[in-house]
């Protein structure tokens, strides 16, 4: 078996060139595996730590000097102590005269708006337009009766949905001498013509508009307001109650109105 030494020999005698003694050295060195890992040795333990040395004794506090006593306090001259004891009490202010009540305020002119779309200034017709308002529709509310409809009064009818057949509804329900602002409160509230009907049959007589409102607002039905008479008249019995009460449900429908109607109670 060659050894390396050979190898090395035949190079220098000129037998093998560097190319042939390279690959005869690879032939003679065995394959190595991985090398082991190489660990540091373990680090000595520390060493004990020194006990500590006990702290020297405090000396002990002096003690202190005895502080003379306080001089006594000069006498005060006479009358001194009368300012902070003898405190009279605030007098009682007056009482505020009563305000005199003021004057009613004059009706505010509407200010005429100049424009040249027909008297309208662009304000104007961008409310209108946001409403809805079609020129058929202010012709069929002066057609109803509604007179002196300034841009003002016509958009806020149209706010509540104030259509023709719900004003000749209400007409024909028994309110006579409608103005647009008592239009805008019987819709606001959701009155309905038949609901007037129903509290008319119900015993109400007299009904003008300021106290259909209010009773609109305070929810009355004309079922509530049956009931209350029942209590309270000890004639009426239920059943005649009762027949009145279908029968005015039974006439109570749908209506070409501003919304829903008033159907509350107390």
């Amino acid at each position: 078996m060659t050894t390396e030494r050979e190898i090395l020999e035949r190079v220098a005698r000129g037998d093998l060139d560097v190319d042939e003694a390279a690959e005869l050295l690879e032939t003679l060195t065995p394959e190595r595996g991985p090398e082991p890992p190489t660990w540091d040795p373990p680090l000595p333990p520390p060493p004990p730590p020194a006990p500590f040395a006990p702290l020297p004794p405090h000396p002990p506090h002096a003690p202190h000097p005895p502080q003379a006593p306080l001089p006594p306090l000069p006498p005060q001259p006479p009358g001194w102590g009368e300012a902070f004891t003898a405190f009279a009490p605030p007098a009682p202010r007056a009482p505020r005269s009563p305000r005199s009540p003021r004057p009613p305020r004059p009706p505010r002119p509407r200010a005429a708006r100049a424009g040249r779309g027909g008297g309208l200034d662009p304000d104007t017709l961008i409310g209108f337009a946001s409403m809805g308002v079609k020129p058929d529709w202010i012709r069929a509310m002066r057609d109803a009766g509604l007179d002196d409809l300034d841009p003002d009064t016509l958009m806020g009818l149209a706010s509540m949905g104030v259509k023709p057949e719900w004003i000749e509804a209400i007409r024909d329900a028994g309110l006579e001498d409608l103005d647009p602002d008592t239009l805008m409160g019987l819709a606001s509230l959701g009155v309905k013509p038949d609901w007037i009907r129903a509290m008319r049959e119900a015993g109400l007589e007299n009904l003008d508009p300021d106290t259909l409102m209010n009773l609109a607002a305070t929810g009355v039905s004309p079922d509530w307001l049956l009931a209350m008479q029942g209590a309270l008249d000890p004639d009426a019995t239920a059943g005649s109650v009762d027949e009145v009460r279908i029968e005015i449900r039974s006439e109570d429908g749908d209506d070409t109105g501003t919304g829903t109607g008033n159907e509350g109670s107390a």
